[in-house]
Order: C-alpha cells, then sequence, then structure tokens
C-alpha cells in the first residue's frame, strides 16, 4: 500500500505539472496573458496530488475496503 501512495504521489505531481504546462498552452494559443504563479502552481499540482493518494490507496485495498472506498474518493 506504501508503494501505491508513492506512485500516486509521484503520478499526482507530474500530473498536476502537465496539467500546469497545458493550461499555459492554451493561454498562448488564445493570446491571454501567461504569467505563471508559483502559488496557483502549487495548488494545482496540490489538487491532483489530493485525488491520486487516495484514490491508489483504495484501488490497492482489500475488496471490502474498495469498494467503499470507491464512494469515500468519489466524494
Amino acid at each position: 500500500m506504501l508503494a501505491a501512495a508513492v506512485g500516486a504521489l509521484v503520478a499526482g505531481v507530474l500530473g498536476g505539472l502537465v496539467a500546469r504546462l497545458l493550461m499555459r498552452g492554451v493561454a498562448v494559443a488564445v493570446g491571454v496573458d501567461t504569467s505563471f504563479t508559483v502559488a496557483a502552481t502549487v495548488m494545482i499540482v496540490v489538487a491532483f496530488v489530493v485525488l491520486a493518494v487516495p484514490a491508489a490507496i483504495t484501488a490497492t485495498a482489500r475488496p471490502g475496503v474498495r469498494r467503499g472506498g470507491r464512494w469515500v474518493t468519489a466524494l
């Protein structure tokens, strides 16, 4: 379960950074302000991690916990 949590943490960080870069790409394509703020980037990465870690732990849990955990993760 620890390996799943660490993997989800890494995936969440990478996914958040990729999402931030894609957001910048869309902003450049549309022609709006493309400034990055550290606070916004951190919040996007945190959101991805907060969503990824519980989902990964739930996915690797016992079947009973997995079924109940899906609903908790969805909420």
